[in-house]
């Protein structure tokens, strides 16, 4: 019955659980654990305490929003209060082939 069988199932059938489903779940694991050694290291060594590592996510997910909320601002072309003064910006215009120089290959 085993020959019949392909490699996802055969595993399944010796193991009773899907063996990719807990590989991925331990590299997962492996990689979240690494990144909070990592962070827990960065901020010991700044003498910081580590406690405030539990805070480095949701600061990580505010700096995201302020910067997607500057891309939003520049694509739609609304001018940048900053400082009290407004900056108006203009999209650049990516350059044609024809603009870009050509590399000399001559050897």
């Amino acid at each position: 019955a085993a020959a019949c069988l392909g490699t996802a199932e055969l595993v399944n059938w010796r193991l009773g659980v899907d063996l990719l489903a807990v590989l991925a779940w331990l590299v997962t694991s492996a990689g979240v654990v690494t990144f909070l050694l990592a962070i827990h290291a960065m901020y010991r060594s700044q003498r910081v305490r580590p406690l405030w590592a539990a805070l480095y996510p949701a600061g990580a997910m505010m700096t995201a929003g302020i910067l997607r909320e500057a891309a939003a601002d520049i694509e739609a072309g609304r001018a940048i209060e900053w400082g009290g003064r407004s900056y108006a910006l203009q999209k650049a215009e990516a350059p044609s082939a024809d603009d870009l120089p050509l590399a000399d290959v001559t050897p």
